[in-house]
């Protein structure tokens, strides 16, 4: 599986989401560091950053993946960009999906969802906690209180 089909795959497992970059970084971040083995290696080439593990590359894919109409920008009053797959991304994504490990395809399930119900300052927490290599070069703060 490559890249742009990993991508198409992982974010089929919740359908009819809307992904930050926030989902989009650390989601497969997370898949290259615990799934790499059971996908023909690492995808992405995270390195530390202002708020933790950042790939460029993430974004070309979905840059490459919305000029074949797989996938769609959206913007929903948010200062960010955010993105979702189209119907076909969506049904090519569930596609590739079924031809994951079973346990890579739940595996990113349970991620997608607890980015999803997890708020940016969280999610950068958990990752600082478990991957502490990735905070050199972070601008980010843990609010007190």
């Amino acid at each position: 599986m490559d890249r742009n089909d990993l991508v198409l795959a992982a974010l089929a497992s919740v359908p009819d989401a809307d992904y930050q970059p926030v989902h989009m970084q650390k989601l497969f971040f997370l898949i290259d560091e615990n799934c790499a083995d059971e996908i023909g290696g690492k995808k992405f080439n995270f390195t530390p950053h202002d708020f933790g593990p950042y790939d460029k590359t993430v974004y070309d894919a979905v840059e490459e993946l919305a000029g074949r109409k797989l996938m769609r920008f959206v913007n929903h009053r948010s200062r960010y960009r955010t993105y979702a797959l189209t119907p076909e991304g969506l049904e090519k994504g569930r596609k590739l999906a079924k031809t994951l490990p079973p346990d890579v395809e739940e595996y990113i399930v349970d991620v997608v969802r607890w980015l999803l119900r997890s708020d940016f300052d969280k999610i950068v927490q958990v990752i600082y906690k478990e991957y502490p290599a990735m905070k050199k070069h972070s601008v980010y703060r843990v609010s007190a209180g």
